[in-house]
């Protein structure tokens, strides 16, 4: 396995020194469950570098119509992931420890495709560091990201089979159905059809079998469903998917405080995410918990602290979130020559 010194510097354009080309193999892809479900394919791999192409699938978007800023989190944990994997000797594998993207545009709502590039910046012997960014398929940049990623022996054969069931056990058929909300604390927690009135209409809940479990300015509680469909290759929870859930109950929390704050609510968006992933979460079908809290609420920023729990109450993902007011991000008006 390459060591921290293997990584040679770049220079200020991010270009390598020059240095014989590197012949080894490629890694192969393994099956990725998230990644069929989330759209994502592999355009390119080098040694320390990756590329990633998300087709947009429709439950990643909400009830307006917009992409999720979670969304970034499963494109940039699985692009990020392969930069480092790909100077990676075989019979290793990794985990993510943590995943820190920042947001500095909106996405587009009409966008359908993004497109995202990692490089490895650092490779100790257990432990790599890589950042890169995610653009439209017109060009424009919409994050920019950092991983790190813990390297352990690999599993002694798949937990995936080839239809990208997980081999821990098949989902309860009870626990994937949506039950009825019990939103303590706000009478209009439930809609017809015993769905509460903040994840309704929402094709990302929709997938993710949300349950709003409370609702209040002290924090929305959810469960959502740890579907073997949105797996990592290990059977367990796929890191991106982590931290999306963690963004949506984040999103819910700001909703609710905004509309209890005296003198209407003010529009945020979201301009930076981390997690930090402390365990995994086996994807076998049962339910997980996510609180969010939002900890401060003023006119321009927001700031908010969730976490996803495994179906047993362990804290798995503990999620940081800002906000700032959308009027905040409008574009800027650049100063001309002369």
């Amino acid at each position: 396995m390459p060591d921290a010194a293997s990584m040679r510097p770049t220079d200020a354009t991010g270009a390598a020194p020059a240095q014989a080309a590197d012949t080894r193999p490629l890694r192969p892809t393994p099956f990725i469950p998230a990644w069929h479900a989330a759209g994502l394919e592999r355009t390119h791999s080098g040694h320390g570098t990756s590329g990633q192409r998300m087709q947009i699938p429709d439950w990643l978007r909400d009830r307006s119509g917009a992409v999720v800023p979670g969304a970034l989190g499963l494109v940039t944990d699985s692009v990020l992931g392969g930069s480092v994997m790909s100077l990676v000797e075989k019979g290793m594998s990794m985990v993510t420890s943590h995943l820190h993207f920042e947001v500095l545009a909106p996405i587009p709502i009409d966008t359908t495709v993004m497109l995202a590039e990692g490089r490895c910046r650092s490779l100790a012997a257990h432990f790599g560091i890589a950042e890169g960014s995610v653009r439209t398929e017109s060009g424009q940049e919409v994050a920019r990201a950092t991983i790190g990623s813990v390297l352990v022996p690999g599993l002694s054969g798949d937990l995936i089979d080839g239809a990208g069931r997980g081999r821990l056990g098949a989902p309860d058929e009870e626990s994937s159905r949506r039950r009825p909300d019990r939103a303590a604390g706000d009478d209009r927690a439930v809609v017809p059809g015993g769905i509460h009135h903040l994840v309704a209409g929402e094709p990302v809940h929709d997938r993710l079998g949300t349950e709003v479990v409370a609702a209040r300015r002290a924090g929305v509680t959810i469960r959502v469903r740890a579907a073997p469909d949105l797996a990592n290759s290990r059977a367990t929870v796929h890191g991106g998917v982590g931290a999306l859930v963690g963004e949506r109950v984040l999103d819910l929390a700001l909703r609710v405080a905004l509309e209890a704050r005296e003198g209407g609510a003010v529009g945020m968006s979201l301009v930076e995410l981390r997690a930090a992933f402390v365990r995994n979460i086996p994807a076998d079908g049962s339910r997980i918990e996510a609180r969010g809290t939002i900890m401060h609420l003023g006119r321009r920023l927001a700031a908010g602290r969730g976490e996803v729990r495994t179906a047993d109450g362990r804290p798995a993902v503990l999620i940081d979130a800002t906000y700032l007011a959308s009027e905040l991000l409008a574009p800027a008006k650049t100063r001309h020559p002369g």
